[in-house]
Protein backbone atom coordinates (compact mmCIF):
# COMPACT_ATOMS: atom_id res chain seq x y z
CA UNK A 1 0.00 0.00 0.00
CA UNK A 2 1.27 3.63 -0.84
CA UNK A 3 2.13 5.56 1.62
CA UNK A 4 0.71 9.40 1.44
CA UNK A 5 2.25 12.36 2.81
CA UNK A 6 0.69 14.17 5.56
CA UNK A 7 -0.40 16.60 3.78
CA UNK A 8 -2.44 14.71 1.70
CA UNK A 9 -4.03 12.77 3.88
CA UNK A 10 -5.38 16.07 5.82
CA UNK A 11 -6.68 16.45 2.24
CA UNK A 12 -8.87 13.60 1.98
CA UNK A 13 -9.71 13.32 5.15
CA UNK A 14 -11.33 16.90 4.79
CA UNK A 15 -13.10 15.92 1.32
CA UNK A 16 -14.95 13.48 3.32
CA UNK A 17 -15.94 15.10 5.92
CA UNK A 18 -16.88 18.04 3.66
CA UNK A 19 -19.25 15.55 1.60
CA UNK A 20 -20.78 13.74 4.66
CA UNK A 21 -21.49 16.83 6.34
CA UNK A 22 -24.12 17.64 3.71
CA UNK A 23 -26.59 15.45 4.54
CA UNK A 24 -26.99 13.32 7.55
CA UNK A 25 -25.57 9.62 6.33
CA UNK A 26 -27.76 8.34 8.58
CA UNK A 27 -31.45 8.87 8.94
CA UNK A 28 -32.51 9.81 12.41
CA UNK A 29 -37.01 9.81 13.02
CA UNK A 30 -38.11 13.68 12.70
CA UNK A 31 -34.70 15.14 10.82
CA UNK A 32 -35.37 17.95 9.43
CA UNK A 33 -33.04 20.38 7.47
CA UNK A 34 -31.44 23.17 9.48
CA UNK A 35 -32.52 26.65 8.63
CA UNK A 36 -29.48 27.71 7.99
CA UNK A 37 -29.06 24.84 5.37
CA UNK A 38 -32.43 26.19 3.95
CA UNK A 39 -31.30 29.74 3.60
CA UNK A 40 -28.17 29.12 1.95
CA UNK A 41 -30.04 27.35 -0.68
CA UNK A 42 -32.08 29.98 -1.13
CA UNK A 43 -29.07 32.38 -1.01
CA UNK A 44 -27.79 30.53 -3.44
CA UNK A 45 -30.69 30.82 -5.88
CA UNK A 46 -30.44 34.79 -5.13
CA UNK A 47 -26.95 35.12 -5.87
CA UNK A 48 -27.62 33.54 -9.68
CA UNK A 49 -27.98 35.04 -12.43
CA UNK A 50 -31.42 35.67 -12.21
CA UNK A 51 -33.38 37.80 -9.61
CA UNK A 52 -36.19 36.44 -7.69
CA UNK A 53 -39.40 38.14 -7.74
CA UNK A 54 -40.34 40.25 -4.77
CA UNK A 55 -42.85 37.42 -3.74
CA UNK A 56 -39.90 35.68 -2.18
CA UNK A 57 -38.79 38.05 0.05
CA UNK A 58 -42.39 38.37 1.36
CA UNK A 59 -42.07 34.89 2.50
CA UNK A 60 -39.80 33.18 5.33
CA UNK A 61 -39.22 29.69 4.36
CA UNK A 62 -39.95 27.04 6.63
CA UNK A 63 -37.54 24.12 6.96
CA UNK A 64 -38.96 21.33 5.09
CA UNK A 65 -39.60 17.82 5.93
CA UNK A 66 -37.24 15.14 4.56
CA UNK A 67 -36.88 11.26 4.28
CA UNK A 68 -34.89 8.63 2.96
CA UNK A 69 -36.39 7.24 -0.02
CA UNK A 70 -34.80 4.58 -2.32
CA UNK A 71 -34.97 4.85 -6.41
CA UNK A 72 -36.88 2.51 -7.75
CA UNK A 73 -36.63 3.32 -11.28
CA UNK A 74 -34.88 2.34 -14.37
CA UNK A 75 -32.58 5.78 -14.11
CA UNK A 76 -31.01 8.19 -11.89
CA UNK A 77 -33.00 10.95 -10.58
CA UNK A 78 -31.48 14.81 -10.56
CA UNK A 79 -31.79 17.50 -7.46
CA UNK A 80 -35.52 19.10 -7.09
CA UNK A 81 -37.09 16.57 -9.60
CA UNK A 82 -40.64 15.62 -8.42
CA UNK A 83 -41.07 11.92 -7.61
CA UNK A 84 -44.06 9.04 -6.57
CA UNK A 85 -43.89 7.13 -3.62
CA UNK A 86 -44.41 3.65 -4.53
CA UNK A 87 -44.32 2.46 -0.85
CA UNK A 88 -47.56 3.59 0.46
CA UNK A 89 -47.92 5.61 2.81
CA UNK A 90 -44.99 6.98 4.82
CA UNK A 91 -44.53 5.05 8.30
CA UNK A 92 -41.23 4.22 10.05
CA UNK A 93 -38.90 3.40 9.24
CA UNK A 94 -39.09 6.64 7.01
CA UNK A 95 -37.00 4.79 4.26
CA UNK A 96 -39.71 4.49 1.19
CA UNK A 97 -39.28 3.65 -2.24
CA UNK A 98 -40.28 6.12 -4.99
CA UNK A 99 -40.52 5.89 -9.07
CA UNK A 100 -40.93 8.18 -12.04
CA UNK A 101 -44.79 9.59 -11.07
CA UNK A 102 -47.53 7.25 -13.21
CA UNK A 103 -49.80 9.77 -13.48
CA UNK A 104 -50.79 13.71 -13.36
CA UNK A 105 -51.24 15.04 -9.91
CA UNK A 106 -50.17 12.16 -8.32
CA UNK A 107 -50.58 12.98 -4.45
CA UNK A 108 -48.51 10.49 -2.62
CA UNK A 109 -45.24 12.45 -4.22
CA UNK A 110 -42.01 14.02 -3.36
CA UNK A 111 -39.55 16.28 -4.36
CA UNK A 112 -35.65 15.01 -4.55
CA UNK A 113 -33.29 16.82 -2.38
CA UNK A 114 -30.12 15.71 -3.96
CA UNK A 115 -28.68 13.57 -7.00
CA UNK A 116 -30.11 9.78 -6.62
CA UNK A 117 -28.80 7.34 -8.62
CA UNK A 118 -31.20 3.88 -10.36
CA UNK A 119 -31.32 1.65 -7.10
CA UNK A 120 -29.67 4.33 -4.33
CA UNK A 121 -30.85 5.59 -1.35
CA UNK A 122 -30.78 9.79 -0.94
CA UNK A 123 -33.05 12.33 1.07
CA UNK A 124 -36.61 13.52 -0.26
CA UNK A 125 -38.85 16.54 0.86
CA UNK A 126 -42.16 15.43 1.56
CA UNK A 127 -44.00 18.70 3.17
CA UNK A 128 -42.71 22.36 3.91
CA UNK A 129 -41.40 24.79 1.32
CA UNK A 130 -38.70 23.59 -1.27
CA UNK A 131 -37.53 23.85 -4.60
CA UNK A 132 -38.96 21.98 -7.55
CA UNK A 133 -37.81 22.16 -11.36
CA UNK A 134 -41.40 22.69 -13.47
CA UNK A 135 -42.15 23.40 -17.27
CA UNK A 136 -44.64 25.30 -18.71
CA UNK A 137 -46.18 28.58 -17.70
CA UNK A 138 -47.05 28.99 -13.90
CA UNK A 139 -48.13 31.63 -12.41
CA UNK A 140 -47.65 33.16 -8.03
CA UNK A 141 -50.49 30.77 -6.32
CA UNK A 142 -50.85 28.09 -8.75
CA UNK A 143 -50.77 24.78 -7.91
CA UNK A 144 -48.26 22.64 -9.57
CA UNK A 145 -48.80 18.69 -9.68
CA UNK A 146 -46.77 15.66 -11.20
CA UNK A 147 -46.78 14.77 -14.78
CA UNK A 148 -47.50 10.67 -16.21
CA UNK A 149 -43.71 9.72 -17.13
CA UNK A 150 -41.75 12.76 -15.96
CA UNK A 151 -40.03 14.20 -12.76
CA UNK A 152 -40.57 17.83 -14.06
CA UNK A 153 -43.99 19.28 -12.35
CA UNK A 154 -46.38 21.65 -14.01
CA UNK A 155 -49.51 23.38 -13.87
CA UNK A 156 -52.22 20.53 -12.37
CA UNK A 157 -55.62 22.12 -11.42
CA UNK A 158 -55.10 19.70 -8.20
CA UNK A 159 -52.14 19.26 -8.01
CA UNK A 160 -50.23 19.48 -3.84
CA UNK A 161 -47.69 21.95 -4.56
CA UNK A 162 -48.58 25.72 -4.45
CA UNK A 163 -46.17 27.56 -6.31
CA UNK A 164 -44.66 30.71 -4.32
CA UNK A 165 -42.43 32.21 -6.83
CA UNK A 166 -39.95 31.12 -9.73
CA UNK A 167 -37.05 31.65 -11.54
CA UNK A 168 -34.82 30.64 -14.11
CA UNK A 169 -30.82 29.08 -13.77
CA UNK A 170 -29.00 28.23 -16.55
CA UNK A 171 -31.98 27.38 -18.65
CA UNK A 172 -33.67 25.12 -16.07
CA UNK A 173 -37.13 26.85 -14.36
CA UNK A 174 -37.10 26.51 -10.75
CA UNK A 175 -40.20 27.39 -7.87
CA UNK A 176 -40.13 27.35 -4.25
CA UNK A 177 -43.28 25.63 -3.79
CA UNK A 178 -44.74 24.52 -0.62
CA UNK A 179 -46.28 20.81 0.48
CA UNK A 180 -49.13 20.41 2.79
CA UNK A 181 -48.33 18.53 6.18
CA UNK A 182 -47.99 15.05 5.42
CA UNK A 183 -47.86 15.13 1.21
CA UNK A 184 -51.42 15.48 1.04
CA UNK A 185 -53.08 17.52 -1.60
CA UNK A 186 -51.87 21.11 -1.04
CA UNK A 187 -56.09 22.16 -1.36
CA UNK A 188 -58.18 24.09 -3.81
CA UNK A 189 -61.24 26.15 -3.66
CA UNK A 190 -62.68 26.93 -7.04
CA UNK A 191 -66.14 26.31 -6.52
CA UNK A 192 -66.47 26.58 -2.47
CA UNK A 193 -69.52 25.71 -0.68
CA UNK A 194 -71.18 28.11 2.01
CA UNK A 195 -72.10 27.94 5.31
CA UNK A 196 -73.80 30.64 7.55
CA UNK A 197 -75.97 33.76 6.24
CA UNK A 198 -76.63 37.15 6.98
CA UNK A 199 -80.50 36.46 6.09
CA UNK A 200 -82.64 37.45 9.28
CA UNK A 201 -84.23 33.76 10.47
CA UNK A 202 -85.35 32.83 13.70
CA UNK A 203 -84.52 28.89 13.09
CA UNK A 204 -81.18 27.96 13.86
CA UNK A 205 -79.78 26.53 10.12
CA UNK A 206 -78.49 22.83 10.01
CA UNK A 207 -75.49 23.58 7.27
CA UNK A 208 -72.57 21.43 7.97
CA UNK A 209 -68.93 21.37 6.26
CA UNK A 210 -66.86 18.38 6.50
CA UNK A 211 -63.38 18.23 4.57
CA UNK A 212 -63.83 14.77 4.35
CA UNK A 213 -67.06 14.67 3.13
CA UNK A 214 -68.09 17.68 1.12
CA UNK A 215 -71.24 18.68 -0.88
CA UNK A 216 -70.95 17.00 -4.34
CA UNK A 217 -69.09 19.14 -7.07
CA UNK A 218 -67.42 21.56 -4.38
CA UNK A 219 -63.80 22.35 -3.08
CA UNK A 220 -63.70 24.53 0.29
CA UNK A 221 -65.68 26.12 2.00
CA UNK A 222 -67.11 29.98 2.40
CA UNK A 223 -67.72 30.57 6.38
CA UNK A 224 -70.13 33.34 6.82
CA UNK A 225 -69.82 34.52 10.40
CA UNK A 226 -70.71 37.85 12.31
CA UNK A 227 -67.45 39.38 14.10
CA UNK A 228 -69.11 42.18 15.95
CA UNK A 229 -71.80 44.56 16.81
CA UNK A 230 -72.11 47.99 16.90
CA UNK A 231 -74.77 51.21 18.46
CA UNK A 232 -73.94 54.55 19.07
CA UNK A 233 -76.33 56.71 21.25
CA UNK A 234 -74.25 59.72 20.42
CA UNK A 235 -74.52 58.92 16.90
CA UNK A 236 -78.29 57.21 14.70
CA UNK A 237 -78.85 55.17 17.30
CA UNK A 238 -79.04 51.64 14.99
CA UNK A 239 -77.85 47.95 16.52
CA UNK A 240 -75.59 46.92 13.75
CA UNK A 241 -73.76 43.83 13.41
CA UNK A 242 -70.65 43.47 11.28
CA UNK A 243 -69.90 39.80 8.94
CA UNK A 244 -66.85 38.61 7.38
CA UNK A 245 -66.43 35.34 4.73
CA UNK A 246 -64.39 33.35 5.39
CA UNK A 247 -62.69 30.80 2.63
CA UNK A 248 -61.26 27.61 3.55
CA UNK A 249 -59.56 25.55 1.08
CA UNK A 250 -60.46 21.58 0.58
CA UNK A 251 -58.11 20.59 2.81
CA UNK A 252 -59.55 22.94 5.82
CA UNK A 253 -56.55 25.68 5.61
CA UNK A 254 -57.64 29.21 5.99
CA UNK A 255 -57.17 31.08 2.34
CA UNK A 256 -58.63 34.38 3.05
CA UNK A 257 -60.61 37.13 4.93
CA UNK A 258 -63.06 39.58 3.60
CA UNK A 259 -63.80 43.04 4.55
CA UNK A 260 -67.03 43.77 6.86
CA UNK A 261 -70.24 44.21 5.38
CA UNK A 262 -72.49 46.04 7.91
CA UNK A 263 -76.18 44.64 8.65
CA UNK A 264 -78.82 46.41 10.28
CA UNK A 265 -80.15 44.84 13.59
CA UNK A 266 -82.47 47.52 15.14
CA UNK A 267 -83.96 50.95 13.99
CA UNK A 268 -85.13 52.83 17.15
CA UNK A 269 -88.86 54.19 16.50
CA UNK A 270 -91.13 57.21 17.89
CA UNK A 271 -92.58 56.85 20.75
CA UNK A 272 -96.47 57.73 20.51
CA UNK A 273 -98.54 58.93 23.19
CA UNK A 274 -102.11 59.07 23.32
CA UNK A 275 -104.88 61.27 25.30
CA UNK A 276 -107.77 59.79 26.89
CA UNK A 277 -110.51 61.22 28.71
CA UNK A 278 -113.03 60.17 31.46
CA UNK A 279 -115.90 61.83 32.12
CA UNK A 280 -118.34 60.96 35.00
CA UNK A 281 -121.70 63.41 36.54
CA UNK A 282 -119.01 64.55 39.61
CA UNK A 283 -115.08 64.40 37.47
CA UNK A 284 -113.02 64.35 34.57
CA UNK A 285 -110.02 62.45 34.66
CA UNK A 286 -107.37 63.14 31.32
CA UNK A 287 -104.57 59.76 31.42
CA UNK A 288 -101.99 60.67 28.74
CA UNK A 289 -99.23 57.97 27.96
CA UNK A 290 -97.47 55.37 25.52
Amino acid sequence: MQNRPPEQKSADNQRVRSTSSELPGKFTPGYRLKASDMNAIVDTIRGSDNIWSANLESVRPTTPQMVQGSNDSAGAIGVYQCVELTGGVIVDPLVVAFDVPSADSVELVAVTAQYIASGKVGWLYTQGEFLVQYTGAIAIGELLGSQSGSTIVAAQADGNLVCIDTTVISGTNYALVRMAIGGGGAGTYVTPTTIGTTAEAEAARADTWDRTAPPAGTDGVIDTRIVRFAYNDAGDEILYAYYRNYLYDSIGALVAVSAETRVTIDVPEACVYTTTTTTTPLSSTTTTGP
